[in-house]
């Protein structure tokens, strides 16, 4: 994947500046993300005939958020932000919101951060013009 076209870089560089260094270790990602293997899956089937390297080092950030959230309490509103940040930035990346779904579980004060779409509010229907 080209991190480098993405919006989410930003929110990656505000996690962890070394992110892109980061080497990838699936065993490790699989402890703490117990749907890696359909996320990847999805994502190498989005990219398809692409001649593109996929590169999964990006998702190593996911461990280390892991742990931000077991210490919420005890981080400061701007590494809450970051977090919250790298959290929706592995989201775009792989397409999918599990790691939101999942920072949630772990820490509900992420609820107000993420709007998922079996939560979206459906607009109001406009009454019917009466008839005359």
């Amino acid at each position: 994947m080209d991190y480098a076209q993405s919006v989410d870089l930003v929110f990656l560089e505000e996690f962890d500046s070394d992110w892109s260094s980061l080497a990838f270790d699936e065993e490790t990602l699989l402890r703490s993300c117990t749907n890696w293997r359909d996320i990847r899956a999805g994502i190498e089937a989005a990219m398809g005939s692409s001649s593109a390297k996929l590169s999964f080092n990006v998702f190593m950030l996911w461990p280390q958020i892991v742990g931000e959230l077991v210490r919420w309490p005890e981080i400061d509103d701007a590494r809450r932000r970051a977090v919250s940040h790298a959290v929706f930035a592995l989201c775009s990346a792989s397409a999918n919101e599990w790691f939101a779904r999942r920072a949630i579980e772990l820490c509900p004060d992420l609820s107000s951060d993420f709007l998922f779409v079996d939560q979206a509010v459906e607009p109001e229907e406009s009454e019917p013009a009466p008839v005359a």
